[in-house]
């Protein structure tokens, strides 16, 4: 008997991230850490940044700071007269960005603080700038208004908000199983995150939660290597839709063994595109 295929959203990884186990949520926070060191991933935030439109001497909150990348390279901008807000619910994530941004010497501009991004627990009117990296992607489509409601509260008037999430459909792989490659790819996009269109809503849902200015821009994250990201997403991908009944096991070996040659020949190709949307809060 076939199971049957999960609902939008059901599989995704971050779903009650802050409930996972130490050995889960350190394994996560490894990745994490080892794809932010990588270049493209460097030139990518200061991309972001750029976006925001951040000056010295700002407030900023990062909502979901992860292990605390992004949340650093915001502080380096704002400087000492400024100060940064990363929200992280995952204790072991939280650690992690603490960490660094002591590694960093920069507990002076940065903190991390615990909590969701529907409950975000800043005073009215005390953010210039929110940012927020493949975070909505993972938050269910019913909390989203609660979360922009949120990010409108703690915003002074006039304050920016950008969020930058990739669009899953958008995500390409180079090989030869053309059926089997977009049933892979389509599987991970609807039940691997919250909404794997999250990224080509960003602009309908800024302004349908009363942003301003709204203003869109795209970044494509390429990987050829069998050591980077996109590689490991496609295999992990692979084998979530036969655990789902998605594809056989036999279509998964074939398919696996076709992307580790492309690999072992160098010529493993795939990539994303991340939609990056800015909007103001009205004066």
């Amino acid at each position: 008997m076939q199971k049957q295929i999960p609902t939008v959203g059901a599989l995704n990884v971050y779903y009650e991230a802050q409930n996972w186990s130490v050995e889960q949520a350190r394994y996560w926070a490894k990745r994490l850490i080892q794809r932010a060191a990588l270049p493209d991933q460097v030139a990518f935030r200061a991309f972001i940044i750029e976006q925001t439109g951040l000056k010295p001497g700002e407030k900023v909150l990062e909502l979901g700071c992860g292990t605390g990348r992004l949340l650093s390279d915001l502080a380096a901008v704002t400087g000492h007269s400024g100060h940064v807000f990363g929200l992280e619910p995952q204790p072991e994530f939280a650690k992690a960005a603490e960490q660094h941004i002591s590694d960093k010497k920069l507990g002076a501009t940065a903190e991390v603080i615990s909590g969701q991004a529907e409950d975000i627990p800043l005073a009215d009117a005390s953010i210039d700038v929110c940012v927020a990296q493949t975070v909505l992607i993972h938050i269910p489509v019913e909390i989203l208004p609660k979360v922009f409601s949120e990010v409108k509260r703690v915003l002074k008037p006039g304050g920016r908000f950008v969020s930058v999430d990739q669009d899953i459909d958008t995500w390409i792989i180079d090989h030869p199983q053309r059926a089997l490659t977009r049933k892979i790819i389509h599987f991970n996009s609807d039940n691997r995150s919250a909404d794997g269109w999250t990224g080509r809503h960003l602009k309908r849902l800024f302004k349908q939660n009363g942003f301003t200015d709204i203003r869109v821009k795209t970044w494509t994250q390429t990987d050829t290597e069998r050591e980077s990201y996109l590689y490991e997403m496609a295999q992990r991908s692979a084998l979530a839709a036969t655990l789902n009944s998605i594809i056989s096991q036999e279509e998964c070996t074939d398919w696996l063994k076709e992307l580790d040659k492309l690999a072992g020949d160098g010529d493993f190709f795939s990539s994303i595109c991340y939609f990056c949307c800015g909007g103001t809060k009205p004066v």
